[in-house]
């Protein structure tokens, strides 16, 4: 009787947690607020906010974009929108991601860099860029753009995917003017952050590990799917953090990965809720 009794609890736990990795932690967003500071940020650009986004993995209007879309509008209006690849599954899911990039509040537009996602055997890359491009994004790949405020300026630094297939030029992308300016870079996965760290940048944002979207209780293992550096999988990294994960010595460059907000292959999450950030930045002697 007893162990009946506890069988039927064994089961009515494991139908709990399946209900709970499947139909409510993969769409139960968080905003994610995080204080940028540093003596490089101009003063002109305190208070700015950039909205920050990853691993989208849109293939539908369902109800993962629709609750996206909410948070988004939940999230408020932001100087600047970023997203670090992974936006959609095929060409013919723009019409789906435009419904949640409208939501999106941004004076200065929306940026992007490619993930691995939009350079799958089953997609066209141009196809996919000039899709983006005509639901209003800008691609950042190899690119980078100076902004000013008041007598202020930072520089936005995007990089192509680096995992899977190389496109990552790093060289091209950190390029041109403003070398000296405070720099926020993007890529998509943090596996490159080694060899981002040369360039200096202020603040690396990236995505791919998605956070492991699985981390159990104890052991809190997580997969990344990346080749290399596979401890950085979320979270904020500080110069001191990144230093002691990589064993070498990080400078300046502060790091922010991303859980993101879709997932690779079944649609579950435990313990690793999807997430938003909302940065603000701050001039600090």
């Amino acid at each position: 009787m007893i162990l009946h009794a506890l069988l039927c609890a064994v089961a009515a736990l494991i139908v709990i947690i399946a209900i709970y990795i499947t139909a409510v932690e993969p769409y139960w967003f968080g905003i994610t607020a995080i204080d940028v500071r540093s003596p490089r940020i101009p003063k002109e650009f305190d208070g700015k906010k950039m909205l920050f986004l990853s691993d989208i993995h849109t293939s539908k209007y369902g109800r993962l974009e629709r609750t996206l879309a909410g948070c988004l509008k939940k999230a408020g209006s932001a100087d600047i929108c970023v997203i670090t690849g992974d936006l959609m599954f095929k060409e013919a899911c723009a019409d789906a991601l435009k419904k949640v990039t409208d939501s999106i509040d941004s004076l200065e537009g929306i940026y992007y860099v490619s993930g691995n996602s939009e350079y799958k055997p089953y997609v066209d890359h141009r196809e996919m860029a000039e899709a983006y491009k005509r639901i209003g994004l800008v691609s950042l790949d190899n690119g980078s753009l100076t902004f000013t405020a008041g007598g202020g300026a930072v520089r936005l630094v995007g990089l192509d995917n680096f995992e899977e297939c190389n496109k990552a030029d790093f060289q091209k992308a950190f390029s041109g003017d403003g070398q000296d300016l405070y720099t926020v870079c993007l890529c998509h996965t943090p596996s490159c952050i080694d060899d981002i760290l040369p360039y200096r940048p202020d603040l690396v944002l990236s995505g791919h590990t998605h956070g492991g979207q699985v981390r159990l209780p104890l052991f809190d293992i997580v997969y990344t799917h990346m080749d290399k550096n596979n401890d950085i999988n979320g979270g904020v990294y500080s110069p001191e953090k990144l230093s002691s994960v990589l064993g070498t010595d990080a400078g300046r460059t502060m790091l922010i990965v991303s859980r993101g907000i879709g997932t690779s292959a079944i649609r579950i999450r435990f313990r690793c809720r999807p997430e938003i950030h909302m940065l603000t930045f701050y001039h600090e002697s």
